[in-house]
């Protein structure tokens, strides 16, 4: 798969996008897009924001649990303890 940079409208024309706003008009294409966003239910906006974010659950567990088999979780716990008490004390 290859990748390239294409203008907005070239986006528009080809569906990637619905609509080219100018920049001063942003603020109130939000400020609408937020509204819209509010009508919806919590269920609904959660389902819609699943398509909008990468779930890295798996591989997140997968990490923390690889970084809990190296030797020494309880001496790099303690570590970022101290670090933690230290910087909040500055």
């Amino acid at each position: 798969m290859e990748s390239r940079v294409f203008s907005a409208e070239e986006g528009l024309a080809m569906g990637f996008v619905s609509a080219v706003i100018p920049e001063a008009e942003w603020p109130a294409a939000i400020e609408k897009s937020v509204q819209r966003a509010e009508r919806l239910d919590w269920q609904s906006s959660r389902f819609l924001l699943g398509y909008t974010v990468e779930d890295t659950r798996a591989a997140d567990m997968a990490a923390l649990v690889e970084t809990s088999t190296r030797p020494g979780l309880k001496e790099r716990i303690i570590e970022y303890q101290r670090s933690e008490k230290a910087a909040r004390a500055r």
